[in-house]
């Protein structure tokens, strides 16, 4: 079955053009071709910062582990 989606999905991926929505059990994923725009320009953002900052970050922040690891250990 994995490999009959997997197809599918490269298949789905291949289309140029197209974006697709593929929802995988409560999450989705979107394919879209490469030349899909994904920069913004600054005047199609600027309100994302115009919102009340979140209260609790600073203590969910300090539950993530900061310390540097080495991604490839031996």
């Amino acid at each position: 079955m994995n490999g009959d989606f997997d197809n599918k999905a490269s298949e789905l991926a291949t289309k140029a053009d197209e974006e697709i929505t593929v929802p995988i059990a409560k999450e989705r994923t979107q394919l879209v071709s490469v030349a899909h725009r994904t920069w913004l320009r600054f005047d199609e953002i600027t309100d994302l910062g115009s919102g009340k900052a979140d209260p609790h970050w600073k203590n969910d922040r300090d539950l993530v582990d900061q310390r540097p690891r080495d991604p490839w250990p031996t």
